[in-house]
């Protein structure tokens, strides 16, 4: 997500874009990355979370949205069988 998507983001957003990709390449819990690094546990969730909100907002603004059905797999689906198949 950034400028080169077709997302202008603003230097607060992408400072928190920086360290949840830190924290995912990391593979390090957000509450574990935030303490190494010295930030807020809860500012880095209220990072995220503000990150979330502007990419749902952009998606709602369209007219139509598309997606397609892709067949997956879920082992412990209620009511159904493993081999059967879902969609996601």
């Amino acid at each position: 997500m950034d400028e080169a998507e077709g997302i202008t983001l603003t230097e607060h957003q992408r400072y928190w874009l920086k360290h949840i990709r830190a924290c995912e390449a990391s593979g390090k819990r957000i509450t574990e990355y935030a303490t190494e690094n010295g930030l807020g546990t809860r500012a880095m969730y209220d990072g995220k979370r503000a990150l979330i909100n502007l990419l749902r907002d952009r998606l709602l603004a369209y007219d139509v949205l598309q997606m397609d059905e892709t067949p997956v797999q879920v082992l412990k689906e209620l009511s159904k069988t493993a081999q059967s198949k879902s969609y996601l």
